[in-house]
């Protein structure tokens, strides 16, 4: 994964694609779903809406050799497998907590 990290970064037009992609997520998110009350879970989704808006823009506008810079700073090259455990163990959880509010009774846990 590590190798596939470093390849995307300096390649500049794959980096502006998934920086796009990445920034219409985060702006779907903030969106659809700006929620500063009900417990810990819709505002940590909200959160993670912004943080995402925010990242993308920056990818977007940043030069190649800041984005290196950050991503070096950041060892995602190291803990790329930690970085991909934590937003699958999230999706995970959020994903069943919207299926429970949209069909409430009729989930199977």
């Amino acid at each position: 994964m590590g190798l596939a990290i470093n390849a995307l970064i300096h390649d500049r037009a794959a980096l502006l694609f998934v920086a796009t992609m990445g920034l219409l997520g985060g702006l779907a998110m903030v969106l659809a779903h700006n929620v500063w009350s009900g417990g810990p879970i819709p505002v940590i989704v909200t959160l993670i809406g912004s943080w995402q808006l925010i990242r993308n823009v920056l990818l977007l506008f940043l030069p190649a050799e800041a984005v290196v810079a950050i991503v070096d700073a950041l060892q995602v090259e190291r803990f790329s497998y930690l970085y991909a455990l934590t937003c699958a163990g999230f999706s995970l959880s959020t994903g069943h907590e919207v299926a429970d509010r949209v069909l409430g009774d009729q989930v199977i846990a």
